[in-house]
């Protein structure tokens, strides 16, 4: 078991679109078969510990197929998964904290993509997807943690797997929504929190699966609550790396952009799509039969978004032929890798630095790489 001992938990931070149980005043438990909620919690103090002893009722660390779970020691099917206890905090607790983390001049989400357990993603438990410590010490990585399938075979039933996460990405979607207005309300009443996060110092890095959750949040954004986050919140840098969603978001004269893109563009600085041909992972779900026949083409991170003249805050970029170097073993999951952090970082200074337009919510033309 992989337990935070060493590591100051005070400082870690997680979004959780997953239900949790009540264990305390203000403390909970999840584990990575929770399933997705659409209220956001945001907790701290993460740690991964013992679970309880499981009972008929309840049964947090082994879960037991056959429906006997607690009841008997020789279940016929055991799924072992992680449990963890956190500290839960509100929006406005959260920018006081991390205004009095020395050092930390941003936070990033980290809306990760299919098939992650927590253990990988939370910040600072050294899972193959945690972020925080390459983002030091400047950069506060805060993972959205929403419940993926855990389905890594090339397999039938892989394709299900990915089937079902579209279904929970949705759902995760509307959770992140509601934060999405929770930061807007947040900001307008708390000068602290407009301060920490509403002043372009709250960024979002999505990858893969996770760029289709927030697909799917801005989708489900009405046009006086983006005309809300003029006003108040604003994203500072929107990244979404080697999408799983639709190559069409950004395309000038398609549904996707009039309902989805066009919003996209007002809710952040600065919007950095990565694609490459490189990408096998995105390849090869592109060639899935079953998620192509239900959801149609979702990628965009292997196509690209095509001509984006047309948007003045957005910049493409070929990740091959312009930030990772050649002979990776992912062109897909390149997230730790050095070159990439330090683009990610350049450009979260960059977008500090942008002056707004004057009226219009746009902003000066960054460049495009075609």
């Amino acid at each position: 078991i992989l337990h935070l001992t060493t590591m100051d938990s005070s400082n870690t931070f997680a979004l959780l679109c997953v239900k949790t149980t009540q264990i305390g005043v203000r403390k909970v438990a999840f584990n990575d078969r929770s399933l997705a909620i659409k209220k956001p919690i945001i907790v701290t103090n993460i740690r991964e510990v013992d679970p309880p002893c499981c009972t008929a009722t309840s049964c947090l660390r082994t879960l037991c197929l056959c429906g006997f779970c607690g009841l008997v020691d020789a279940c016929c099917g055991k799924a072992v998964v992680s449990y963890y206890e956190a500290e839960e905090v509100t929006l406005a607790a959260f920018a006081k904290r991390v205004s009095e983390m020395k050092g930390i001049t941003d936070v990033l989400l980290w809306q990760h993509g299919f098939t992650n357990v927590p253990s990988e993603v939370l910040s600072l438990m050294g899972g193959s997807n945690d972020l925080q410590g390459v983002y030091k010490p400047n950069i506060l990585v805060v993972p959205v943690i929403w419940n993926s399938v855990v389905i890594r075979s090339v397999s039938i039933a892989e394709q299900l797997g990915y089937v079902v996460d579209r279904v929970r990405a949705e759902i995760t979607a509307t959770c992140l929504r509601n934060f999405f207005l929770q930061a807007n309300t947040e900001c307008k009443k708390n000068p602290l929190a407009k301060k920490v996060i509403g002043s372009g110092n709250l960024h979002i890095l999505a990858h893969s699966m996770g760029c289709y959750v927030f697909f799917k949040m801005v989708e489900g954004l009405k046009p006086e609550e983006v005309k809300m986050s003029l006003d108040c919140f604003k994203f500072g840098l929107i990244i979404l790396k080697q999408a799983n969603a639709p190559p069409d978001w950004f395309k000038n004269g398609t549904k996707n952009f009039e309902n989805v893109g066009s919003k996209t563009v007002q809710i952040g600085k600065r919007v950095i799509v990565t694609w490459t041909r490189s990408d096998a992972v995105l390849e090869k779900l592109s060639n899935l039969s079953i998620a192509t026949n239900i959801y149609g083409p979702n990628d965009l991170g292997y196509k690209g978004p095509g001509d984006t003249k047309h948007i003045s805050n957005l910049l493409q970029i070929n990740a091959t032929a312009e930030i990772v170097p050649p002979g990776l073993k992912s062109y897909h999951s390149y997230q730790r890798h050095p070159t990439w952090v330090e683009f990610t970082k350049k450009q979260i200074k960059a977008v500090k630095e942008m002056k707004s337009s004057q009226g219009n919510g746009m902003y000066p033309n960054v460049g495009s790489s075609a």
